[in-house]
């Protein structure tokens, strides 16, 4: 699909892409605290919907999924690969809800809080994911988050999170994954509003890292943006929520689901078109674009439908305030043309990283050019204080609460 491309038309006018006040124009962008995934515009956009489900029904092994914020529709269950250099070996103590100490919310989900836990069992902090089961089960997508955790159990790289445990209660699913605190990137790029570049490329050289290891594993991530990456004491990276992460993908085995958040949807997502791992590098060139110029590539302040008519048939804004090499860097990732875009093993030989040895990133052996201010375990300098100021979940049980038999096999020590 060419840059001339016709207009991809959509049917009625959907809510707007971010939950915030005032204007939404690039120069406000930083005062938002929240923004939507793409099923928020299916809710209300139902006409979409259909169109796309029509599209999908006259194609082969075609799906339609739109992650854990389903509108209906569900993803077909994917099997996480078998890698010989997953997690660490399970762990022989079993753990419940009731050795973990609560003691912060450190985020906030659709379905749940994340908070910071002690576990008195070995005495570790960990960032604990609780997850509501009638949300799970109200949206469909039991077996997507199954998915979620036999994925990230594959996993084992040095800019990834890693999963150390899942377990239940009655009513919450709980996943606990090692704790940094070091602030996620899009809590630092608010405070700064842009960042220099130097620091812009250490963080695309460790991101670029981190994708091409899930595509070696046959995996597409689908949600790469500020908010989903985090830092550790050190100032490195890690990718966090994989709801949306899909394996057993490959150039020979491509997907149609339409998920992923609004302003990073690639135009051939949007234009309904088969994907596989373009859709990762296509995000990578917004997040690059985000963190130089301090907003995304593309926005709207009149809703769904006009951000997508704009990633389908225009250009980002560039200038001069920015480097010409970042730029045309830019410009090849986001080309409207999958044919015509960057080839990941281009990319490290750009000239923008010309500073940046990839392999001593890879390693953790390049210094990070920023490291996070932590005085402790439980210094929460760098986590927005609208998720401390919520109660952080209690082990104890009170009332009736029903029970669920749909996770028998999501528990992992």
């Amino acid at each position: 699909m060419g840059a001339s491309s016709p207009k991809k038309q959509f049917s009625n006018q959907s809510k707007d892409i971010y939950k915030m006040t005032g204007s939404e124009s690039p120069e406000s962008f930083q005062q938002k605290k929240k923004r939507l995934n793409v099923s928020d515009f299916i809710d209300s956009n139902k006409d979409f919907v259909i169109d796309i489900k029509d599209q999908c029904n006259t194609k082969e092994n075609c799906e339609f999924s739109v992650d854990l914020r389903s509108a209906g529709f569900h993803e077909e269950a994917t099997t996480a690969p078998n890698s010989s250099s997953s997690q660490t070996e399970t762990n022989s103590n079993k753990v419940e809800l009731t050795d973990f100490e609560f003691l912060k919310v450190i985020g906030k989900g659709t379905f749940g809080k994340v908070v910071l836990a002690k576990c008195k069992i070995d005495n570790q902090f960990y960032a604990v994911k609780c997850v509501r089961k009638i949300e799970v089960i109200r949206n469909k997508s039991i077996e997507s988050i199954k998915t979620e955790k036999s994925i990230l159990l594959t996993l084992n790289h040095n800019f990834i999170i890693k999963l150390k445990y899942t377990f239940q209660s009655s009513e919450k699913l709980f996943m606990a994954f090692e704790y940094c605190n070091g602030g996620e990137l899009f809590f630092h790029l608010q405070r700064r509003k842009k960042f220099p570049e130097n620091l812009c490329r250490f963080y695309a050289a460790e991101v670029y890292h981190a994708i091409k290891y899930l595509h070696e594993n046959n995996i597409i991530y689908r949600d790469l943006k500020p908010e989903n990456i985090i830092l550790d004491k050190e100032g490195h990276i890690r990718l966090i929520d994989f709801g949306l992460a899909k394996a057993d993908v490959s150039e020979d085995n491509l997907t149609y689901a339409m998920c992923g958040t609004n302003e990073y949807l690639p135009p051939e997502v949007i234009n309904g078109e088969k994907y596989a791992f373009n859709f990762d590098w296509w995000t990578f060139g917004n997040l690059i674009y985000e963190m130089v110029y301090g907003f995304p590539a593309f926005t709207s302040d009149l809703g769904t439908t006009d951000l997508f008519d704009k990633i389908v048939n225009t250009e980002p804004q560039y200038d001069n305030s920015v480097s010409p090499e970042v730029n045309q860097l830019i410009q090849l990732l986001l080309h409207k043309d999958v044919e015509r875009r960057i080839s990941p093993e281009q990319i490290p030989y750009h000239p923008w990283f010309k500073d940046i040895d990839f392999e001593l990133v890879n390693q953790k052996k390049f210094a990070p050019p920023f490291r996070p201010s932590i005085i402790s375990d439980t210094d929460y300098a760098n986590i927005d204080p609208d998720f401390l100021n919520e109660d952080p979940i209690s082990p104890k049980k009170s009332g009736k609460i029903p029970c669920y038999d749909n996770f028998d096999d999501f528990s992992y020590f």
